[in-house]
């Protein structure tokens, strides 16, 4: 990943913070996302559709869990020079 530009910090650099992004909720937030900025969709729109990624195991992020991953945009995709290779990636 990181020939490719996708640099990203270890398990252990994240610490305890990683929790905060397990792969549904990571899934939710990136689909929501890329509706807005790429289909137009509203947040409301988004957030209905984009929930069934979340909850694939069966339960839905709770709106704490949303916000806590929201104020952590890194744990998303690596911040400075690999973000916009992160955001291709993410776009596909």
């Amino acid at each position: 990943m990181t020939a490719a530009g996708l640099d990203m910090r270890t398990g252990k650099q994240l610490g305890e913070d990683r929790r905060m992004a397990p792969h549904g909720l990571a899934g939710q937030v990136l689909l929501q996302e890329w509706l807005e900025e790429r289909r137009g969709w509203t947040r409301r729109a988004s957030a209905q559709f984009a929930v069934m990624a979340g909850g694939h195991h069966g339960v839905p992020p709770d709106h704490m869990q949303l916000h806590n991953l929201d104020a952590h945009p890194e744990l998303l995709r690596t911040q400075g020079p690999a973000e916009p290779q992160w955001r291709a990636v993410q776009d596909e």
